[in-house]
């Protein structure tokens, strides 16, 4: 098993983790507005964090991690951990099944591995630099071109109301 396989496996299995703890959601919130009211953290985003920055540290206590409710640590071994601990914060406060854990990894090249767990799906999506795209353990596959006109169009929109104003006009 090459490095970046190894990472991979951790990855995946960090993000499982985080998954189990997040399953349970609370029977009451405590939330933290960020950038506007929509952009919110919860006492369980800083958890599942917290879960994923020690299990990252306990098994690569060399590498760096950015996350995305705070955790900030530059590393020596020339990997960085890139972490939403809750993707979708605002679907997972509402008990919406739209939110995952996100996890990557990254060196000099640039993107390594990949994780996006979504535990309310069932669903594991996941790819490393050469080895391809996965749900599930099934490689994903390109579909064959269509006509614009039968094309899905899928957005996020932005939480600054400004931005999303901007978005819309372009949609």
């Amino acid at each position: 098993m090459n490095d970046a396989e190894q990472i991979l496996k951790l990855a995946l299995t960090i993000a499982h983790q985080a998954g189990e703890l997040l399953i349970d959601r609370p029977a009451s919130w405590n939330l933290t507005v960020k950038s506007t009211a929509i952009d919110i953290a919860t006492q369980m985003d800083h958890a599942s964090e917290k879960l994923i920055v020690d299990a990252i540290l306990a098994a690569r206590p060399s590498d760096g991690i950015i996350g995305e409710e705070g955790a900030n640590r530059t590393g020596t071994s020339g990997l960085t951990w890139v972490i939403d601990p809750v993707d979708g914060t605002v679907n997972y406060f509402y008990g919406l099944p739209g939110w995952s854990i996100s996890i990557a990894v990254k060196d000099e090249s640039g993107a390594l591995v990949g994780v996006v767990h979504s535990p309310t799906t069932n669903s594991t999506w996941y790819a490393s630099r050469g080895g391809g795209a996965f749900l599930n353990d099934v490689k994903i596959e390109c579909n064959n071109p269509i006509e614009l006109n039968r094309a899905l169009l899928s957005t996020g929109f932005a939480y600054a109301l400004k931005t999303r104003e901007e978005q819309l006009k372009i949609v």
